[in-house]
């Protein structure tokens, strides 16, 4: 049966400076599941070594404000496919972005490649790094039908923070997730939690949760990444994957930022609020195991 688990507390913090990020220091939240299974010393190192390197890129789409802001969501990414996924497996992720997390899995030993929009794979910088660290970027199209890549070419698919900018039916998304993935594969998704604290906030106070009209009239790209087009309760994400032929391995919900600045008393709140209701934070990890069959649909294919 899998697991659900709900929320990963914090076990301890590190700082090293950035020598050009323009930050004083980076902070590192490290999570664990039990006292056995926290990160490791290299793999800390590793991360923040690549943060530092890549905040030195000058990648223009990514600096190192945007980099601290989702610190917590890279060390979560490493800290599960460590965990989850044998030193080795083949890798592809798949809206790799700045590759932090790409760099770092394949610092510590495993096979990745990465895939992304042109802008960001076409990034003669990004391009020229990736090259020196073995890494081959592809510049693929979501809407197409199948992307650069074999039948069974990979052992695990990295996905964070995608599905819910696409424009259109994710549903050929996820089987071309499972047409990627070797028997016994992982998927490995993360996604805003439709049912977030916020969201319902926004809800009762007659609010929408969907991004506002100016930023579609500023867009005016119905391709645009910018937007969330579609986000996903934990039953939606599990349904969209098993029809693709996967089966749930594990589900937890999680905070996109473990250290905020709100004030004491609201931080206090909503932690208190996390705690009895996992259900309402901002977001959620789905990790999935490829099935012998392929079922999509309810049909056998």
């Amino acid at each position: 049966m899998a697991r659900e688990d709900h929320s990963r507390p914090q076990l301890e913090t590190f700082n090293r400076p950035c020598p050009c990020s323009g930050i004083k220091s980076l902070v590192i939240y490290t999570y664990w599941r039990d006292v056995s299974g926290s990160m490791n010393q290299i793999i800390k190192t590793t991360l923040t070594d690549t943060i530092e390197e890549i905040n030195c890129l000058d990648l223009g789409f990514s600096d190192s404000r945007y980099v601290d802001a989702l610190l917590d969501t890279y060390i979560r990414t490493v800290d599960d496919v460590c965990r989850k996924i044998p030193q080795g497996s083949r890798i592809l992720e798949i809206g790799c972005y700045n590759c932090i997390v790409a760099t770092t899995l394949k610092r510590i030993g495993y096979e990745v490649k990465v895939a992304d929009l042109p802008y960001v794979a076409e990034h003669s910088g990004l391009i020229t790094f990736l090259k020196n660290e073995g890494i081959s970027i592809a510049s693929i199209d979501l809407r197409v039908a199948l992307l650069p890549f074999d039948d069974c070419d990979f052992d695990a698919i990295i996905c964070c923070e995608v599905i819910e900018h696409l424009p259109f039916n994710p549903a050929p998304v996820f089987d071309e997730f499972s047409r990627l993935l070797d028997i016994g594969g992982v998927a490995y998704i993360a996604t805003p939690n439709l049912t977030s604290l916020a969201h319902r906030v926004y809800m009762v106070s007659g609010r929408s949760i969907h991004n506002p009209p100016s930023h579609f009239h500023n867009e005016h790209d119905s391709s645009s990444i910018a937007i969330h087009w579609k986000e996903y309760t934990r039953a939606e994400l599990n349904e969209f994957l098993e029809r693709s032929g996967f089966t749930l391995l594990e589900h937890y919900y999680c905070r996109y930022a473990e250290k905020t600045t709100s004030g004491l008393l609201r931080r206090s709140l909503v932690s208190c609020v996390y705690k009895m209701a996992p259900q309402l934070m901002q977001c959620q990890v789905g990790i999935y195991k490829k099935a012998n069959q392929k079922i999509r649909f309810g049909r056998n294919k």
